[in-house]
């Protein structure tokens, strides 16, 4: 083998070797997001979507309130029964779900939609920021979890073509899932979808316009 040869074979084999200490060394999921359509400044058409007092209290009128915990008989000056008494009133009603005030004022709070709508987009991560509420931002196709009043939700974030989807799912038949996708018109529909016990699946739909 000549010398310019084997020049030639060494050069071929450095170059493979680096191509594949490259591949190697990029994390998967490295390339940033492009949310495309999704991102930029949004602004809600009320007209053109869901009323939402109206949904919820129409939902509201099949929910079944919590029971209230039954009461031990017998004489009241009795000490024992006097105690049984006192600590099933303080646990409260059976299961523990809200009274049917207290959960409309938790739907309203949750699936009200806000008048301005910001997507962007940063590295990993998908950011929405709505009013004035403070940034959110999740990691589609990373799963993660948050401890909040309600208890533990695993959240599952998923991006595509022109739609995000955020799903929050707690324990006990307690979901929350929120979906965006731009329209051929070039709207952006907002999807809210809760559930929660005793109550039938609530759904909102939500009509941004650019801008």
């Amino acid at each position: 083998m000549t010398k310019s040869a084997l020049s030639v074979r060494c050069l071929k084999a450095l170059t493979c070797l680096m191509v594949l200490i490259a591949a190697t060394a990029a994390p998967a999921g490295a390339a940033a997001l492009n949310c495309g359509a999704l991102c930029g400044q949004w602004r809600l058409d009320a007209a053109a979507s869901d009323p939402l007092e109206a949904h919820v209290d129409a939902a509201l009128q099949k929910y079944r309130e919590p029971r209230d915990r039954r009461l031990p008989r017998g004489n009241p000056e009795n000490l024992q029964i006097a105690a049984e008494v006192e600590l099933r009133q303080s646990l409260g009603p059976i299961d523990d779900r809200p009274n049917r005030s207290g959960l409309r004022e938790e739907l309203l709070t949750a699936l009200r939609p806000p008048e301005t709508l910001q997507i962007s987009v940063a590295g990993s991560d998908v950011s929405i920021n709505g009013d004035a509420r403070g940034a959110r931002r999740y990691s589609p196709g990373v799963p993660h979890a948050r401890v909040d009043a309600i208890g533990t939700a695993k959240i599952k974030a998923t991006l595509a073509p022109g739609k995000f989807t955020l799903n929050e799912r707690y324990d006990r038949k307690q979901e929350y899932t929120e979906t965006y996708t731009v329209q051929r018109d070039g709207s952006l529909v907002v999807e809210r979808q809760i559930e929660r016990p005793g109550l039938k699946s609530l759904r909102l739909r939500a009509v941004y316009k650019p801008g």
